[in-house]
C-alpha cells in the first residue's frame, strides 16, 4: 500500500553554541593590517563568540509505503524537504594593543594601549534537502474514518552557503586613539538538520479508513 502527503508547519526550533577564551593577533607591517597603523603591534585579549540558526518554517513532500493489516498500516516514509533558516552570529573582545616598536612606539608598559572591538551578522536563507522516516496509522475504535498515527522524520535541509553583510568596529584607547568600523562580507556554510517526532489524528472523506477489514 503506498500514498502521496504533503505538510507545512512554522517552527520556532533553534541551536546555538558560544565560547568564551584569548584572543591574540600579530599583523603584518602594511597600513592595514595594524588598525590604521604602519607599523607592528600585538592584540593581546579575552574574546566571547556565538552562532545560533533557528529553523523559521519548512515542509515535505513524500512519498508512504507499507503493509496494512486489519487495524494498522506500518510504512516507511522519503522525500523532499525545504524550509527557511535564520542565522545569527556575534563576537567581542577587550584587552590591549602593544605597538613598542619604531619611532613612533605609543602603546608600552605592561598592558599597552585599551582595546575592544565586535562584530555581528544576521541573515536568512533558503534550504532545500531530503526526509526519511517510518509511522504507523492505526483505526479509532468505533470512530469509523478516524485513525491515530505516531511518525518520526529525519530532516535534512541541506548545505546552505550564503553571502553575508557583517559590521565590525574596532576601538583602541589613548594616546594611540583609534577607531576602525567596516561593513565586509563573509562567505559562510550551515548544513541543517532535524529531528521530529509527532502525533496526530486523521479524518478520511467518503468510505471509512482503508486500513479496516470486515468479515
Amino acid at each position: 500500500m503506498y500514498s502521496l502527503e504533503t505538510d507545512f508547519q512554522w517552527s520556532g526550533e533553534k541551536d546555538s553554541i558560544s565560547s568564551t577564551g584569548p584572543v591574540t593577533f600579530t599583523p603584518g607591517t602594511t597600513a592595514a593590517t595594524c588598525f590604521g597603523d604602519n607599523t607592528t603591534c600585538t592584540l593581546t585579549a579575552t574574546g566571547t563568540g556565538s552562532l545560533a540558526a533557528n529553523i523559521d518554517w519548512f515542509g515535505t513532500f513524500r512519498g508512504r509505503i507499507g503493509i496494512a493489516t486489519d487495524y494498522f498500516f506500518w510504512y516507511a516514509a522519503g522525500g523532499l524537504a525545504y524550509g527557511q533558516v535564520k542565522y545569527s552570529g556575534a563576537a567581542s573582545f577587550t584587552g590591549g594593543i602593544f605597538k613598542d616598536t619604531g619611532a613612533s612606539a605609543k602603546c608600552t608598559g605592561t598592558s599597552g594601549c585599551p582595546a575592544s572591538g565586535s562584530v555581528a551578522f544576521a541573515d536568512s536563507a533558503m534550504g532545500i534537502g531530503w526526509t526519511l522516516g517510518a509511522g504507523v496509522e492505526g483505526v479509532i475504535p468505533f470512530w469509523g474514518n478516524w485513525t491515530w498515527r505516531a511518525e518520526y522524520l529525519f530532516v535534512d535541509l541541506g548545505r546552505i552557503s550564503p553571502t553575508t553583510v557583517y559590521n565590525s568596529s574596532v576601538s583602541i584607547g589613548s594616546p594611540l586613539s583609534h577607531t576602525q568600523t567596516l561593513s565586509p562580507t563573509l562567505t559562510h556554510t550551515a548544513v541543517v538538520m532535524d529531528q521530529v517526532l509527532r502525533f496526530g489524528v486523521n479524518y478520511r472523506f467518503g468510505g471509512e479508513a482503508p486500513i479496516v477489514t470486515k468479515d
